[in-house]
């Protein structure tokens, strides 16, 4: 009898102390969630410093930003071939998003996906649906935009903020060329 109570009284011991170890343990595990949690809601300072540096890729180099629409062209054609239009259209992708990923503001970052692309003079000979000019939208140039900006379009009103931002960029476009070329005389 008096083994018995020695016995379940140890293993009492051994099971506070199992309690007391799992109790520690899972406490551990709820601040290692809290502090994923907060990764992953992290704010915009600690998104910049998680995307790597953007290298342009190969097929783009000498092409980007645009300076003619023969470059457009030729850009257009990279994103349409056949054998490695997807590829490029990955790599193009990625590197617009690694470009613009850090920028706080969705509009700012809408901006410097385009001058990512094409220089002011430009971007002037398009218009966003293609009604006056040459359609912005119909280019495969504008899908990798879409794309790359995807991340920062988290509901309808950001759907339409980016639609607006884009179309009021290649309208004033022509402006922002003729305040190049006036600053350039002076």
């Amino acid at each position: 009898m008096k083994d018995n109570k020695i016995y379940v009284k140890q293993i009492l011991i051994q099971l506070h102390m199992t309690n007391t170890s799992n109790t520690k343990i899972v406490n551990a595990i709820k601040n290692l969630d809290q502090k994923v949690q907060i990764i992953m809601i992290s704010d915009s300072r600690i998104k910049s410093l998680a995307l790597p540096i953007p290298t342009l890729p190969t097929a783009f180099i000498n092409l980007l930003p645009a300076k003619s629409i023969e470059e457009v062209d030729l850009l257009e054609s990279l994103l349409s071939d056949e054998t490695d239009g997807l590829k490029n259209q990955e790599e193009l992708k990625t590197y617009v998003y690694m470009k613009v990923g850090s920028i706080n503001s969705f509009s700012a970052a809408i901006r410097q996906a385009i001058d990512t692309c094409f220089i002011y003079k430009i971007l002037s000979t398009f218009s966003y649906k293609g009604k006056t000019k040459r359609g912005f939208v119909n280019l495969k140039l504008f899908s990798i935009f879409y794309a790359a900006l995807s991340g920062f379009r988290t509901d309808k009103q950001k759907e339409i903020t980016f639609h607006n931002v884009t179309d009021n960029y290649i309208r004033h476009s022509g402006f922002l060329v003729s305040k190049e070329i006036s600053s350039s005389v002076l």
